[in-house]
């Protein structure tokens, strides 16, 4: 961006190396004299912790991080983050939350706090054109193979209707999707082009398994995006970003069972939304720049909260 100088710190692997990055990168940082820092938590590093110190700093929290630390980290790491996490948290003069449970588990910090979802630049979505096809088309796509995709469900949904096709966009194997695939499910590997699937589709698949993580609501990036080329979605778990009651969503339960259980709920919704698109304007709400708008406004009370005499 123009006017903007930016250094770029590599996050290497392993746990020592990796700190001694941050090290260097909060350093850099401190030199910079911020006005604010706006961090998307992870774990403690003890210059974070110092940094904060000095400057009024705003915590991003996308995730059940204790949970995710458990499930994906040793344990010793596991340890040590639930040792240190507080002590950053304590230091944080506000928080954005990307869900409301994720608020919820941190509301007893007492810290000013606002709730932001994911956003999409609706300007780079032209409204698309509705498809024609003769038989429903539905898209799943995702950034990496994670067990609370639920992908391993959508092969129900597969043979249970056989004259839909299921359009899978995402580097996944036999672990996500059991063998032997359904042969109207297509795996396309990773796109960096997957426009003229999204506009063949005519429903949009969301996640399914977020109780495999220990949660029941989160805010994905996909949803929008969906949203954004006027697919309806089919939800396994709360999505902030949207409303639960709005007639684009299918809301199922966020279980184990939930596909199989609401197999007749499921064709409905897809054969009433087939053939058609949301309106543009059920989803302005999930604009980027009415996010950043919010976004800036809980900056500008932190800013006038650390100031203040």
């Amino acid at each position: 961006m123009d006017g903007i100088l930016a250094e770029v710190f590599l996050f290497p692997r392993g746990l020592i190396r990796r700190f001694l990055v941050v090290e260097r990168l909060i350093q850099r940082v401190i030199a910079w004299m911020p006005d604010l820092i706006y961090h998307r938590f992870n774990r403690f590093y003890p210059s974070l912790e110092a940094a904060m110190s000095r400057y009024p700093a705003i915590l991003e929290l996308v995730s059940d991080d204790i949970g995710q630390v458990k499930a994906h980290s040793s344990r010793l790491a596991y340890l040590y983050h639930r040792a240190t996490r507080g002590r950053i948290l304590r230091k944080a003069q506000g928080i954005v939350a990307m869900g409301h449970e994720i608020a919820d588990k941190a509301a007893h910090y007492k810290k000013p706090m606002v709730i932001i979802g994911s956003s999409v630049d609706l300007s780079r979505y032209p409204f698309p054109q509705v498809p024609h096809n003769s038989n429903p088309r539905l898209v799943f796509i995702g950034a990496q193979p994670a067990l609370w995709h639920g992908l391993d469900k959508i092969p129900l949904l597969a043979r249970q209707f056989p004259s839909w096709r299921f359009d899978i966009i995402g580097l996944f194997g036999q672990a996500d999707i059991p063998l032997p695939v359904p042969s109207n499910m297509v795996l396309h590997g990773h796109l960096d082009d997957y426009r003229n699937i999204m506009l063949q589709a005519d429903v949009a698949i969301g996640t399914l398994a977020l109780h495999r993580k220990g949660m029941n609501e989160t805010t994905a990036l996909k949803v929008p995006e969906y949203l954004a080329y006027g697919l309806p979605v089919i939800l396994g778990y709360r999505d902030s970003s949207v409303p639960p009651e709005a007639p684009y969503v299918l809301q199922l339960p966020n279980t184990e069972t939930n596909v199989a259980d609401f197999l007749p709920a499921i064709e409905q919704f897809v054969e009433k939304w087939k053939g058609k698109r949301v309106p543009r304007t059920e989803i302005l709400h999930l604009d980027v720049h009415e996010k950043e708008k919010q976004r800036l406004k809980f900056f500008a009370q932190i800013l006038s909260k650390w100031n203040s005499p």
